[in-house]
């Protein structure tokens, strides 16, 4: 989403759907991470498979985050080896 949030249409336009018709399970707007928790494990979460994907010495160090702490879900593996972290693009 564009802009910093203050932005209500969206909010408004979520709100006004019949909830039978609703995919999306929040408001669609700009949360910042320091008010949820939530948006701070999905952070989380995005960062890790970000540092994963853009390997170069200076993020050495988060290179097996993703691997060591999110690499399964429900027991199934996350396979992220044909992602590559340019323009969010298979190999």
């Amino acid at each position: 989403m564009d802009g910093n949030g203050t932005d209500r249409s969206y909010l408004a336009a979520h709100r006004a759907l019949d909830l039978s018709g609703r995919h999306v399970v929040e408001d669609p707007v700009f949360h910042d991470s320091r008010g949820s928790q939530f948006v701070q494990m999905a952070d989380l979460v995005a960062y890790s498979a970000f540092m994963h994907l853009n390997r170069h010495d200076g993020n050495r160090f988060a290179w097996s985050w993703f691997d060591d702490h999110f690499a399964t879900s429900g027991g199934a593996m996350i396979d992220l080896k044909g992602l590559s972290a340019e323009k969010g693009k298979t190999r």
